[in-house]
Formats: C-alpha cells, sequence, structure tokens
C-alpha cells in the first residue's frame, strides 16, 4: 500500500487515465468474523475492534481517452502501489481498472463531502 498525499498522480494501466488525488477520506468497514475470530483467541483478556478503517483516494481525471476530464472517482488506499518519484512528485500505479469506483450512491456521497471539505478548507 502506497502512502497518500493530495496532489499525488494516479496512473490507471489498464484504463488509460491519468489522474491526481484531491482528497483522502476514511471509511470504516465491519471485519470479518473469521477475523474477529482470530483476534479473540489470540488475546482473550483484550477487547477486539469490531471494525476498521480504510483510506480511499478521491481523485479527478486530468487525462483518458474514455472519460471527460475533471470526473471524480475513488479508488481503495491499499490498491495503489508506489512506483516512482518524479521530478519531487509521487507516482501511484492501479494495475487493475476495476478497483476504481466510478459510479454507485456510496461513492456519490463520499465525493459530495470530499467536495464540501475541500471548499471549506480554502
Amino acid at each position: 500500500m502506497a502512502y497518500l498525499n493530495k496532489g499525488d498522480m494516479v496512473m490507471i494501466r489498464d484504463g488509460g487515465i491519468v489522474a491526481f488525488v484531491t482528497d483522502i477520506q476514511w471509511r470504516k468497514f465491519r471485519r470479518s468474523a473469521e477475523e474477529i475470530a482470530r483476534m479473540k483467541r489470540k488475546n482473550p483478556d483484550k477487547p477486539v475492534r469490531i471494525t476498521k478503517n480504510v483510506p480511499y483516494a478521491v481523485c479527478k481525471v486530468a487525462m483518458a481517452e474514455t472519460l471527460p476530464v475533471g470526473t471524480g472517482f475513488l479508488i481503495p488506499g491499499y490498491k495503489l502501489k508506489f512506483h516512482e518519484k518524479k521530478d519531487g512528485d509521487t507516482i501511484l500505479v492501479l494495475d487493475g481498472k476495476y478497483a476504481a469506483e466510478f459510479s454507485g450512491e456510496w461513492v456519490e456521497k463520499i465525493l459530495a463531502a470530499s467536495k464540501a471539505s475541500v471548499d471549506s478548507d480554502q
């Protein structure tokens, strides 16, 4: 997993998409029952957290063959891999285009929350 920063360049190889990270949103997910049971066996006296936090990179398309410029989408942070630093800029690479989320109710909700937080920062 790559360390995410605002302004990092993201390349999706399969889709021919170049985008920039505009915001980072964290989402909580329930752990699997198997993972919870393993944690309880390991430390029976310690309370087990049921959720885990996952970073999502909110990106905007800068250049693409099939998408209009400025389209927003999400990429789970754990799917991105650090590729290189070029002229001080970090380039993150996503090998499969199907890990990026372009549409859906929860995607629109996160994009709206991200836009509101970015607008309030400026």
